[in-house]
Order: C-alpha cells, then sequence, then structure tokens
C-alpha cells in the first residue's frame, strides 16, 4: 500500500484566541478543493516531519516557524493510500507577517469563526484534541 505523509500546523495566537486556517483553491482535482483547512502538505520521502512542515509553512505563508511541537496525528486509508497525518503547533508572536502564497485565502480565525467554515472531515478532531491538550480556542 502507498503511503502518503502530511503535516499541518496549528498556528495559534493566544491574544485573541484564534488559529491560522488556509481556504484551499477551488481545483476538483486536488485534496481538500475549496475547503478550510490548517496549513501544511505533503512530506518529502526523506524529510523528516519537523523539516516538512516548517518547508510547508514557509512555501505557503513566508512565515519560518521556530519550534513547533508535535501534539496529535492518526492515519487512514482512502482510495487504496493510507494517509499519515501529524499535526504540530507553534504560538504566533504577532509580530511577523503571514502572507497568502498558496490557496484562495489564509485567515486566522476564532473558534465561533470556524464553526461556520466548510472545511474536512478530521479538522474537529484535530482542534477539539489541541483544545484539550492545551486549554485553548474554546
Amino acid at each position: 500500500m502507498n503511503i502518503q505523509r502530511i503535516a499541518g500546523i496549528v498556528l495559534y495566537n493566544p491574544k485573541n484566541d484564534s488559529i491560522l486556517f488556509q481556504l484551499r483553491d477551488n481545483k476538483p482535482k486536488i485534496n481538500e478543493p475549496n475547503l478550510w483547512v490548517l496549513p501544511g502538505g505533503g512530506i518529502d520521502e526523506y524529510e523528516s516531519l519537523v523539516d516538512g512542515v516548517t518547508r510547508e509553512i514557509k512555501e505557503e505563508t513566508n512565515y519560518k516557524l521556530f519550534n513547533p511541537f508535535y501534539f496529535f496525528g492518526f492515519s487512514f486509508g482512502f482510495q487504496g493510500v493510507t494517509k499519515e497525518m501529524f499535526f504540530f503547533y507553534e504560538i504566533y508572536e504577532g509580530k511577523r507577517a503571514i502572507e497568502c502564497n498558496e490557496g484562495q485565502e489564509m485567515r486566522f480565525q476564532t473558534r465561533k469563526e470556524f464553526q461556520k467554515l466548510e472545511k474536512p472531515w478530521y479538522l474537529d478532531i484535530v482542534l477539539n484534541h489541541f483544545s484539550k491538550k492545551f486549554n485553548s480556542f474554546k
């Protein structure tokens, strides 16, 4: 079975209890088109998870992570591919700009705003785990 490793980041802003989300492009052939997701993406075969998530965030937002912390992961099978999902978090200090280099939009959202977004099935699970573990994003 083919394995695809994917890493995402919860970039958390404690000043307003919000997280950065990306609105994916509306292209039918990409994963999760036109849905709000955490920034991140595929990890190369010989790349560490930390190096991969750092690279993906830099490519998508021009934001350099300092010390991403792994907090949650899971895997599932889909169309003959095992997807291994890894999630990290880092505190956003609020000083450096976030750009939108991939997708339609990047935006920090509070929990209330997040609940209204169109998102993939697993995102509530990930963020509920984050909320419980770090007593944030309520």
